[in-house]
């Protein structure tokens, strides 16, 4: 390579320091996480009759730093306890990460202030039922935390894993170049079906994600080679072996935290896979939400069904950060596939950096979007419109009694 015409080509990097978000005299902690005891998934019949952990009025200050690595202040993995009247402020990252719930989701009575990630980050990791390809869009901007406690994480040292039923595997860019291998039984068949994706290029090092039919890499047994231009055809596809061995492997290059890959893994046939569909809700009520770095709330999901979103009764203001005081990420960012029902009422949505983005997607009038957003107020927020809505034609939104009032998109 003729490395000056490299330095003369290439990006700018802005680095902005900002001011410490807890007092000198405290050191940032951990942080809470509800988790099971295995990776395995198990169907939701099994839920039935257990009691569910609960967490209230707790005060949490100061979280968010594990290891050397920033988490959510407050983490759950497939399980979903219930919250209610927690403060959560001066954290180092997200207040919460709710990923993969399972049951019931009802975040009420917080205050969410001050805290140097998201107040909210919901992601919701449902798949599809059936053997052809995914009726969801996995392409999209990685939103898995760090250090997630439950998930199998590609690059972590046990190098097999076995899978009865259903196991997420996941991996995530960081400052370090990996070449990662896992290697996945079943008494049955393997499959591996793309969440999110969302792998970096460079012209220096190789990003893939290899899948091979048995635990040799050779050409002979390769299945598929996903890359960052593949198609959607490719990500979309449930990739599977003939034998009960697959072998999954990541090149990965240095690169931001956005990018990445989540993945089901399932035994095939499928049997016994149920997912939270429309009949369950997840539901963020009486809550204040303020001066969050990343913004206010971060919802994400996919699978070919997925549960009911209620936003309600809520204050989100302050949250955002601006860019070069001229632009800003979404400070509410929605995105919704095969979700039925959705509202946004009630709620205060002032001062902050960045609008509200809504994208709705689906490929079936089944899972048609019918949403509503009632009585509320966007008023004295910068750098982007303040509400800012796409998707698919079949996605239905009522915008009723809202007001807009003074932003300013620069």
């Amino acid at each position: 390579y003729n490395l000056l015409d490299c330095v003369y080509a290439a990006n700018y990097i802005f680095i902005t320091c900002g001011a410490r978000n807890l007092a000198p005299t405290l050191e940032y902690w951990g942080n809470i996480r509800f988790a099971m005891d295995a990776y395995e998934e198990q169907p939701l019949e099994a839920d039935i009759g257990i009691d569910r952990s609960s967490l209230s009025f707790v005060d949490i200050e100061g979280a968010g730093m594990l290891h050397g690595e920033k988490v959510g202040a407050i983490q759950s993995t497939y399980v979903t306890p219930l919250f209610s009247n927690i403060n959560i402020s001066s954290c180092a990252e997200n207040g919460y990460d709710i990923i993969a719930p399972r049951q019931d989701l009802n975040i009420q009575i917080q205050n969410i202030s001050g805290n140097l990630g998201f107040g909210i980050n919901v992601l919701v990791l449902n798949g599809e039922s059936s053997m052809r390809q995914s009726s969801f869009q996995p392409t999209g901007p990685n939103t898995m935390p760090y250090s997630v406690h439950g998930l199998v994480d590609i690059c972590r040292l046990e190098k097999d894993i076995e899978v009865a039923t259903r196991l997420i595997v996941f991996y995530k860019y960081g400052p370090l170049t990996r070449d990662c291998v896992k290697i996945i039984r079943s008494r049955r068949t393997v499959g591996i079906r793309f969440l999110q994706i969302n792998l970096f290029h460079e012209d220096f090092s190789r990003n893939s994600v290899e899948i091979y039919d048995g635990e040799s890499a050779s050409n002979g047994t390769l299945i598929a080679r996903i890359l960052y231009n593949s198609s959607i055809s490719e990500v979309q596809n449930l990739y599977q072996t003939t034998g009960n061995v697959m072998s999954v492997i990541v090149h990965a290059s240095v690169s931001f935290g956005s990018f990445g890959f989540i993945a089901e893994v399932v035994k095939l046939p499928l049997s016994g896979l149920t997912y939270p569909n429309s009949e369950y809700s997840h539901t963020i009520q009486l809550s204040e939400i303020r001066k969050n770095q990343d913004g206010a709330i971060q919802y994400k999901n996919v699978g070919e069904t997925t549960p009911t979103i209620y936003i309600q009764h809520c204050w989100m203001e302050e949250n955002g950060y601006p860019v070069l005081n001229l632009t800003s990420p979404p400070s509410i960012d929605i995105s919704l596939q095969s979700t039925i029902s959705f509202r946004f009422a009630f709620n205060q949505v002032s001062y902050n950096y960045g609008g509200m983005y809504i994208y709705a997607y689906t490929s079936a009038l089944n899972t048609a979007l019918k949403g509503n957003m009632t009585n509320n107020v966007f008023a004295f927020g910068k750098n982007g419109e303040a509400l800012n809505i796409s998707g698919h034609y079949f996605e239905h939104l009522m915008l009723f009694q809202n007001y807009f009032y003074n932003y300013t998109t620069g």
